[in-house]
């Protein structure tokens, strides 16, 4: 009798172990096929911020390349900002950061400003990559140090606010598109208001962006200087 009840229990154990491995595989499987639409969900929800990354990270590997590479004095006087006056300096980088801003805001109103918004984000890495290298190869490593003092503070900044506005025209944009080429609701449209104030404030950041470039350079232009 006992060593009937335990062949009995080691058929029982066996089906249900061979159930319970099987239902592991299956949860597995299932994780993963949630882990992938996640993903995916994430990808899209943000795909926009994650071009702009791309493209401004694309700009500064960019960037770098071409001061490493074509290296010269035409190109140093156009990064260079010695013996600026910080009035002159402030008006320079105001026309500059306003331009980028107003462009990318008027790329909200395009119909194909959608496929163009990525552009700023390319041309703002660009630039921060040639005066990176231009640091670097003036100062060696230290360059390095001198360029997170000089150039991270207002870049990050800049940056993020032109990002933020980019995503803000790509919406708009891309609603545009829509509804006069597929004939939809023009949905984004009615909060006309919304993005106005949201550009609105995209520029007045700009404006403070070049402001506390300025004041960065003339702070710190006679000890550091390209």
């Amino acid at each position: 009798m006992t060593e009937g009840f335990e062949e009995f229990d080691d058929v029982l154990q066996d089906e249900f172990g061979e159930n319970a491995d099987d239902n592991l595989e299956l949860e597995a499987q299932e994780l993963k096929v949630k882990e992938k639409i996640s993903f995916i969900d994430f990808f899209l929800k943000n795909k926009t911020l994650i071009y702009a990354v791309i493209f401004y990270a694309a700009g500064l590997f960019a960037g770098a390349y071409i001061y490493l590479k074509c290296q010269n004095d035409v190109l140093d006087s156009l990064i260079s900002t010695e013996n600026s006056e910080f009035v002159e300096l402030l008006l320079n980088k105001l026309c500059a950061y306003l331009a980028i801003s107003i462009f990318t805001v008027l790329l909200g109103i395009c119909l194909i400003g959608f496929s163009l918004v990525n552009i700023m984000p390319l041309l703002i890495g660009v630039q921060t990559g040639l005066k990176i290298a231009c640091f670097y190869v003036n100062y060696n490593i230290k360059g390095v140090g001198y360029a997170l003092i000089m150039v991270a503070p207002y870049v990050s900044f800049f940056t993020t606010v032109i990002i933020y506005a980019a995503i803000s025209s790509y919406k708009l944009s891309k609603s545009i598109w829509a509804a006069a080429i597929k004939h939809q609701d023009l949905e984004e449209g009615r909060n006309y208001k919304y993005y106005i104030k949201k550009f609105m404030l995209c520029i007045l950041l700009s404006a403070l962006a070049a402001l506390i470039n300025s004041a960065a350079i003339t702070a710190l232009g006679g000890i550091i200087s390209i």
